[in-house]
């Protein structure tokens, strides 16, 4: 897959967590109209997404520079925990 490729969505809502060595989540759930959600990260990460997540070294893996989207449902939130170094993740709820 290219990442390189974005797909045509209008950016919404975003959203920064610090990532670090215990799980933090965005401070709000996104919209109850949002079904996509770009996620971005500068560190080693895993993130899980529920109403009130708490993310575990046994979650999702992205990697450092990685953009990517998912399908959620809405009125979620999404946390994160690092791999090895802190860095920022950023969550932007996005439409077609």
């Amino acid at each position: 897959m290219n990442r390189n490729y974005s797909p045509p969505y209008r950016l919404g809502t975003e959203q920064k967590v610090a990532v670090a060595t215990s799980s933090a989540a965005i401070s709000s759930a996104w919209g109850a109209d949002t079904y996509i959600i770009r996620v971005a990260t500068t560190t080693d990460c895993h993130i899980t997404i529920a109403a009130s997540p708490t993310a575990t070294t046994n979650h999702h893996l992205m990697p450092a520079g990685t953009i990517d989207y998912f399908f959620v449902n809405p009125s979620l939130k999404l946390a994160a925990i690092r791999v090895s170094a802190d860095g920022t993740l950023t969550v932007t709820e996005v439409s077609k």
